[in-house]
This record gives C-alpha cells, sequence and structure tokens, in this order.
C-alpha cells in the first residue's frame, strides 16, 4: 500500500471549495494554497476560489489528480467520489455522516469504500481533520494553523485533539513530520499508517491517540506494534477510561473504547510506551 500520496502528492483537487466564511471547504484551500503544489477547487456553483478559477466536476480536470479531498454534505458524497478518475491515487473525506452516526451512515460508508476500491483508490476517512505534513509543506486539512516541521508523526482518532496539540506546539516550540486525523478508518487504517512511518526517513518516532480499536483488528495492531517499536519508539495516550469518555469515543469515530486493562497489556506486548 503506497500511502505517499497522501503526504506528497503533485496536484490535489478539493471537491467542496468554497470562499464561504467559517466553512471547511475555505479553511482547507487556505491552507492548501500556502503549498507548492498543482491545485484544482471543483465547485459547480462557484465560478472562483481564492483567485482561482474553479470545475464543475472533478471528472473535467484534464490534467493528473493525485489526491482528491472531499468537503462536501454526506447525502452528497457517494455521487461526487463516482465522478474521481481511476488515474487518482488517494482521496481524503473530511466529511462527517458515516458509521460513527448510526445504522445509515454505516451503510453509506460500506458504499463510499465499495465505490474508491473498485477504482484502486486509496481512501483516508471519512469523518476526518485531514493530514498536515509540515516536512513536505504541506496542510490537507481544515485545522486552523499548521505546526512547525519535526521529527515525530503524531496519529490521531481526534480531529479536535490535533488541533489543540498544534496550539501547545506553536507555543512551545516543538515540531512534527506528519499529523493524520484517521477518522474513521473505512480503508487505510492504524496498522497501515504505522508501517509508512516505520519507513518514512522524515519520522524518528510516533505518537498515537486513540480512543478504541475494533477488536478484529486487535491481532493485526499489536502485530504491526511490535515489528514498529523495533525501529522507532511510539507512544500512546489512550482515551475512553472512564465511561463517558468511552460514550464519547463512540460517537466520534465509531469506535469502541474497550476495556483500559485489556489495552494497557496489548500496549506492552507490542512494546508502546503509554
Amino acid at each position: 500500500m503506497n500511502l505517499k500520496p497522501f503526504f506528497d502528492p503533485n496536484s490535489i483537487a478539493v471537491i467542496g471549495a468554497t470562499d464561504e466564511e467559517g466553512s471547511v471547504g475555505l479553511e482547507l484551500c487556505r491552507n492548501l494554497k500556502e503549498s507548492d503544489k498543482t491545485l484544482f477547487f471543483v465547485n459547480p456553483n462557484r465560478d472562483e476560489v481564492l483567485g482561482k478559477d474553479t470545475y464543475e466536476s472533478v471528472k473535467d480536470i484534464e490534467q493528473q489528480v493525485d489526491l482528491v479531498v472531499v468537503a462536501v454534505p454526506a447525502e452528497v458524497v457517494l455521487d461526487v467520489v463516482k465522478q474521481i478518475p481511476e488515474s487518482t491515487k488517494a482521496a481524503i473525506v473530511i466529511s462527517a455522516g458515516f458509521a460513527e452516526s448510526g445504522d445509515a451512515g454505516e451503510r453509506r460508508q460500506e458504499k463510499l469504500k465499495e465505490i474508491l476500491s473498485d477504482k484502486d483508490i486509496l481512501l483516508l476517512g471519512p469523518n476526518c481533520l485531514g493530514v498536515i505534513s509540515p516536512s513536505n509543506n504541506l496542510n490537507v486539512s481544515f485545522a486552523p494553523a499548521t505546526p512547525e516541521k519535526g521529527s515525530v508523526a503524531f496519529l490521531s482518532q481526534s480531529g479536535a485533539l490535533i488541533d489543540s496539540v498544534i496550539d501547545k506546539s506553536l507555543v512551545e516550540g516543538y515540531g512534527f513530520s506528519t499529523l493524520v486525523s484517521l477518522g474513521n478508518q473505512a480503508d487505510v487504517n492504524i496498522q497501515d499508517l504505522l508501517n509508512y512511518f516505520k519507513n518514512d526517513d522524515a519520522t524518528e518516532a510516533i505518537a498515537l491517540y486513540l480512543e478504541g480499536i475494533p477488536q478484529a483488528a486487535g491481532k493485526k495492531f499489536i502485530e504491526k506494534a511490535q515489528e514498529v517499536t523495533q525501529e522507532k519508539p511510539v507512544v500512546v495516550l489512550k482515551a475512553g477510561v472512564t465511561e463517558k469518555g468511552k460514550e464519547a469515543a463512540g460517537s466520534h469515530t465509531g469506535s469502541l473504547a474497550g476495556n483500559s486493562q485489556v489495552y494497557k497489556a496489548a500496549f506492552r506486548k507490542a512494546g508502546i510506551f503509554q
């Protein structure tokens, strides 16, 4: 699984680009304008966004698009991803309203995964903040700030926590190689990302914020973490220890918090610092 298009693409299309103040699409476009990537903004209801001409559909873009970012209401996500060219390598779906929101959202998420899988396009999300890669001068998120370059990769099941960590880092002067909002992990999951950052030259250590890991993925997570911790240190902050925390985790990313003692034992076995 080649995850590089998420962190260092040559070209990016934003579906849902807009100049509407307070919108996710506007913050995405503002952040991306600071990069040196080739950008395409898609919005059938706007002629231009931030001085760039827009496209009515992503399928109207004649050049290669490595990464597509989707920031439209959940009910139209499936329609727009059907239009993504098969030559695209990766997609980040920012939109919420999927497995974290109930049975209907879970069915929508399965269909989203199916559409992109049939096109052989990797999916990060849905229901995520996005990706920030200071080591590549890239912010593919709606976070209000970009941290400094550093050597720690931060993988989080909470986009809000990423925002808070960025604010703290700017005050205290530490940086990151990359920050990844995991979202619902419909396709690309934490094991895939651990494997990527194990081999990433810009990353010397990995920090995790976890609300829960699906029971079916527990063994794979431990095995991959054992492999990664032989190469680089991994530190975890596990949320959902209290009952209220468990409820928040479930509503946040559709994950199950589980028994904290079980997680502690698993982290210990995997060589993860906690």
